[in-house]
Protein backbone atom coordinates (compact mmCIF):
# COMPACT_ATOMS: atom_id res chain seq x y z
CA UNK A 1 0.00 0.00 0.00
CA UNK A 2 2.82 2.41 0.85
CA UNK A 3 4.35 1.70 -2.54
CA UNK A 4 1.06 2.60 -4.22
CA UNK A 5 0.92 5.94 -2.38
CA UNK A 6 4.55 6.59 -3.22
CA UNK A 7 3.93 6.04 -6.94
CA UNK A 8 0.84 8.26 -6.82
CA UNK A 9 2.76 11.01 -5.03
CA UNK A 10 5.60 10.78 -7.53
CA UNK A 11 3.14 11.18 -10.38
CA UNK A 12 0.92 13.94 -9.00
CA UNK A 13 2.96 15.91 -6.43
CA UNK A 14 5.21 17.56 -8.97
CA UNK A 15 5.70 21.12 -10.17
CA UNK A 16 4.55 20.13 -13.66
CA UNK A 17 1.29 18.61 -12.44
CA UNK A 18 0.63 21.67 -10.27
CA UNK A 19 1.19 23.85 -13.34
CA UNK A 20 -1.28 21.75 -15.32
CA UNK A 21 -3.89 22.06 -12.57
CA UNK A 22 -3.46 25.84 -12.46
CA UNK A 23 -3.87 26.04 -16.24
CA UNK A 24 -6.98 23.88 -16.01
CA UNK A 25 -8.70 25.95 -13.30
CA UNK A 26 -7.83 29.23 -15.02
CA UNK A 27 -8.80 27.87 -18.44
CA UNK A 28 -12.23 26.66 -17.29
CA UNK A 29 -13.01 29.89 -15.45
CA UNK A 30 -11.85 32.10 -18.32
CA UNK A 31 -13.76 29.98 -20.83
CA UNK A 32 -16.97 30.66 -18.95
CA UNK A 33 -16.16 34.36 -18.58
CA UNK A 34 -15.39 34.75 -22.29
CA UNK A 35 -18.77 33.30 -23.22
CA UNK A 36 -20.33 35.90 -20.93
CA UNK A 37 -18.51 38.58 -22.95
CA UNK A 38 -19.84 37.12 -26.20
CA UNK A 39 -23.40 36.86 -24.90
CA UNK A 40 -23.23 40.46 -23.67
CA UNK A 41 -22.04 41.65 -27.09
CA UNK A 42 -25.30 40.25 -28.51
CA UNK A 43 -23.79 39.51 -31.92
CA UNK A 44 -24.16 35.77 -31.40
CA UNK A 45 -21.96 33.47 -29.32
CA UNK A 46 -19.47 30.74 -30.16
CA UNK A 47 -21.08 27.69 -31.86
CA UNK A 48 -21.11 25.42 -28.82
CA UNK A 49 -22.80 27.96 -26.59
CA UNK A 50 -25.16 28.87 -29.42
CA UNK A 51 -26.33 25.28 -29.11
CA UNK A 52 -26.59 25.61 -25.32
CA UNK A 53 -28.59 28.84 -25.56
CA UNK A 54 -30.82 27.21 -28.19
CA UNK A 55 -31.37 24.23 -25.91
CA UNK A 56 -32.22 26.56 -23.02
CA UNK A 57 -34.66 28.49 -25.21
CA UNK A 58 -36.35 25.33 -26.47
CA UNK A 59 -36.67 23.70 -23.04
CA UNK A 60 -37.26 26.78 -20.89
CA UNK A 61 -34.43 25.80 -18.53
CA UNK A 62 -31.92 28.34 -17.18
CA UNK A 63 -28.52 28.62 -18.86
CA UNK A 64 -26.56 27.03 -16.00
CA UNK A 65 -28.81 23.95 -15.90
CA UNK A 66 -28.97 23.71 -19.69
CA UNK A 67 -25.17 23.90 -19.88
CA UNK A 68 -24.81 20.96 -17.49
CA UNK A 69 -27.36 18.87 -19.43
CA UNK A 70 -25.60 19.50 -22.76
CA UNK A 71 -22.26 18.65 -21.15
CA UNK A 72 -23.75 15.34 -20.01
CA UNK A 73 -24.83 14.60 -23.58
CA UNK A 74 -21.33 15.16 -24.96
CA UNK A 75 -19.85 13.28 -22.02
CA UNK A 76 -21.67 10.13 -23.15
CA UNK A 77 -19.86 10.41 -26.51
CA UNK A 78 -16.52 10.89 -24.75
CA UNK A 79 -17.14 7.90 -22.47
CA UNK A 80 -17.57 5.64 -25.51
CA UNK A 81 -14.94 7.06 -27.85
CA UNK A 82 -12.41 9.10 -25.88
CA UNK A 83 -12.32 8.13 -22.24
CA UNK A 84 -8.72 9.31 -21.93
CA UNK A 85 -9.91 12.91 -22.21
CA UNK A 86 -11.94 12.70 -18.98
CA UNK A 87 -10.20 14.27 -16.01
CA UNK A 88 -10.04 17.26 -13.70
CA UNK A 89 -11.00 19.70 -16.45
CA UNK A 90 -14.09 17.65 -17.33
CA UNK A 91 -15.38 17.92 -13.77
CA UNK A 92 -14.53 21.62 -13.43
CA UNK A 93 -16.25 22.36 -16.73
CA UNK A 94 -19.41 20.59 -15.63
CA UNK A 95 -19.75 22.50 -12.35
CA UNK A 96 -18.05 25.85 -13.01
CA UNK A 97 -18.33 27.08 -16.60
CA UNK A 98 -22.06 27.80 -16.76
CA UNK A 99 -21.95 29.80 -13.53
CA UNK A 100 -18.88 31.77 -14.69
CA UNK A 101 -20.74 32.66 -17.89
CA UNK A 102 -23.88 33.83 -16.09
CA UNK A 103 -21.92 35.80 -13.47
CA UNK A 104 -19.86 37.59 -16.14
CA UNK A 105 -22.95 38.38 -18.22
CA UNK A 106 -24.76 39.80 -15.17
CA UNK A 107 -21.72 41.89 -14.19
CA UNK A 108 -21.27 43.34 -17.69
CA UNK A 109 -24.97 44.11 -18.00
CA UNK A 110 -24.97 45.87 -14.64
CA UNK A 111 -21.85 47.86 -15.54
CA UNK A 112 -22.61 48.87 -19.15
CA UNK A 113 -26.29 48.21 -19.81
CA UNK A 114 -26.90 48.23 -23.57
CA UNK A 115 -23.90 50.44 -24.42
CA UNK A 116 -23.08 49.75 -28.06
CA UNK A 117 -19.37 50.60 -27.81
CA UNK A 118 -18.94 48.18 -24.91
CA UNK A 119 -20.81 45.47 -26.82
CA UNK A 120 -18.59 45.92 -29.89
CA UNK A 121 -15.40 45.75 -27.81
CA UNK A 122 -16.60 42.60 -26.03
CA UNK A 123 -16.95 40.70 -29.31
CA UNK A 124 -13.26 40.37 -30.34
CA UNK A 125 -12.12 40.26 -26.71
CA UNK A 126 -14.48 37.38 -25.95
CA UNK A 127 -13.50 35.40 -29.05
CA UNK A 128 -9.75 35.74 -28.62
CA UNK A 129 -9.87 35.00 -24.89
CA UNK A 130 -12.09 31.97 -25.53
CA UNK A 131 -9.59 30.54 -28.03
CA UNK A 132 -6.71 31.10 -25.62
CA UNK A 133 -8.66 29.48 -22.75
CA UNK A 134 -9.63 26.39 -24.78
CA UNK A 135 -6.01 26.09 -25.86
CA UNK A 136 -4.90 26.23 -22.21
CA UNK A 137 -7.18 23.29 -21.41
CA UNK A 138 -5.80 21.26 -24.30
CA UNK A 139 -2.19 21.94 -23.30
CA UNK A 140 -2.88 21.33 -19.58
CA UNK A 141 -3.93 17.80 -20.57
CA UNK A 142 -5.67 16.91 -17.30
CA UNK A 143 -8.90 16.10 -19.03
CA UNK A 144 -10.96 18.24 -21.38
CA UNK A 145 -14.39 19.77 -21.50
CA UNK A 146 -16.56 17.12 -23.13
CA UNK A 147 -17.27 19.27 -26.19
CA UNK A 148 -13.63 20.23 -26.76
CA UNK A 149 -12.74 16.53 -26.67
CA UNK A 150 -15.17 15.82 -29.52
CA UNK A 151 -12.95 17.51 -32.14
CA UNK A 152 -9.92 15.57 -30.89
CA UNK A 153 -11.88 12.31 -31.02
CA UNK A 154 -12.88 13.08 -34.61
CA UNK A 155 -9.26 13.90 -35.46
CA UNK A 156 -8.15 10.48 -34.20
CA UNK A 157 -10.82 8.67 -36.22
CA UNK A 158 -10.75 10.61 -39.48
CA UNK A 159 -7.92 11.60 -41.86
CA UNK A 160 -8.46 15.27 -41.00
CA UNK A 161 -6.46 17.91 -39.13
CA UNK A 162 -7.59 19.30 -35.79
CA UNK A 163 -8.41 22.62 -37.48
CA UNK A 164 -10.83 20.94 -39.88
CA UNK A 165 -12.38 18.75 -37.16
CA UNK A 166 -12.98 21.80 -34.97
CA UNK A 167 -14.65 23.62 -37.86
CA UNK A 168 -16.91 20.59 -38.44
CA UNK A 169 -18.01 20.26 -34.79
CA UNK A 170 -18.46 24.02 -34.43
CA UNK A 171 -20.55 24.23 -37.61
CA UNK A 172 -22.82 21.39 -36.49
CA UNK A 173 -23.41 23.08 -33.12
CA UNK A 174 -24.17 26.41 -34.80
CA UNK A 175 -26.75 24.81 -37.10
CA UNK A 176 -28.35 22.90 -34.20
CA UNK A 177 -28.49 26.03 -32.04
CA UNK A 178 -30.10 28.03 -34.82
CA UNK A 179 -32.68 25.28 -35.35
CA UNK A 180 -33.53 25.47 -31.64
CA UNK A 181 -34.08 29.22 -31.79
CA UNK A 182 -30.73 30.66 -30.65
CA UNK A 183 -29.33 33.84 -32.17
CA UNK A 184 -26.73 33.15 -34.85
CA UNK A 185 -24.70 36.26 -35.59
CA UNK A 186 -21.35 37.42 -36.85
CA UNK A 187 -19.63 35.97 -33.77
CA UNK A 188 -21.02 32.51 -34.49
CA UNK A 189 -19.83 32.58 -38.11
CA UNK A 190 -16.36 33.88 -37.23
CA UNK A 191 -15.97 31.33 -34.43
CA UNK A 192 -17.14 28.39 -36.56
CA UNK A 193 -14.64 29.26 -39.29
CA UNK A 194 -11.77 30.56 -37.23
CA UNK A 195 -11.56 29.06 -33.73
CA UNK A 196 -9.73 25.91 -34.83
CA UNK A 197 -6.76 27.71 -36.43
CA UNK A 198 -6.54 30.27 -33.60
CA UNK A 199 -6.64 27.56 -30.92
CA UNK A 200 -3.92 25.67 -32.78
CA UNK A 201 -1.77 28.83 -32.91
CA UNK A 202 -2.30 29.45 -29.19
CA UNK A 203 -1.27 25.85 -28.46
CA UNK A 204 2.09 26.31 -30.16
CA UNK A 205 2.97 29.91 -29.37
CA UNK A 206 1.32 30.74 -26.03
CA UNK A 207 0.21 27.91 -23.79
CA UNK A 208 2.83 25.26 -24.51
CA UNK A 209 5.64 27.75 -23.69
CA UNK A 210 3.74 28.88 -20.58
CA UNK A 211 3.40 25.29 -19.35
CA UNK A 212 7.11 24.61 -19.94
CA UNK A 213 8.02 27.77 -18.06
CA UNK A 214 5.70 27.07 -15.11
CA UNK A 215 6.93 23.48 -14.90
CA UNK A 216 10.51 24.72 -14.62
CA UNK A 217 9.63 27.45 -12.14
CA UNK A 218 10.43 30.53 -14.22
CA UNK A 219 8.48 33.15 -16.09
CA UNK A 220 7.82 32.72 -19.83
CA UNK A 221 10.60 34.18 -21.95
CA UNK A 222 13.29 33.97 -19.29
Amino acid sequence: MSGLFARAAKRFLTREFAARLIMSVVGVTVTGASVGFLKFSDFGTDPYNTFVFGFARATGFGFEFSYSLVVLGFLVIVLFFGRRYIGVTTVLNFFLTGFATQWTLDALTAAFGANLAARIICLPVGLLVLCAAVSALIIADVGLAAYDASALILEKRAPLSYRVCRIITDSLCAVAGFALGATVGVTTVIAAAGMGPIINWCNEHINAPILRALSKGRAPGE
